[in-house]
Parts: structure tokens; C-alpha cells; sequence
């Protein structure tokens, strides 16, 4: 996203972007063998800065 909007002269970071998006802050847990996490419908989910971290994405709807 950030090299196509620096390829139409859009003065931004990718670190700009990731402040702006919306994040599903629904810490990651396991019960009974099951994976609890965020929503990617609902924002980012997981840890973008940090690969250490889990983490997984977001869909399109949260970036409007």
C-alpha cells in the first residue's frame, strides 16, 4: 500500500499507515485446544511491529 501510494506522490511511511488502521485488540488465547484471536474484519490482528509476536492481518473493510 505504501509503494502505490508513493508511486502517485503520496508523501507516506509505512509506519504512517499502521497508526491509521483500525486494530481488533482480542488478545490471543487458547482454550480447549482452540485458538481465540481478533477479528480481521474488525481491524488489524495481532502484532505488527513485532514478529515475535503473533500476528495475523487484516481484511480490506477495516482500511476504508
Amino acid at each position: 500500500m505504501t509503494m502505490l501510494l508513493q508511486f502517485h506522490d503520496m508523501d507516506v511511511t509505512k509506519m504512517k499507515l499502521s497508526e491509521k488502521i483500525k486494530k481488533d485488540d482480542t488478545p490471543y488465547t487458547m482454550k480447549n485446544g482452540v485458538i481465540y484471536f481478533g477479528d480481521p474484519n474488525i481491524g488489524f490482528v495481532g502484532d505488527m511491529y513485532n514478529l515475535e509476536n503473533p500476528g495475523y492481518g487484516v481484511y480490506h473493510d477495516p482500511l476504508n
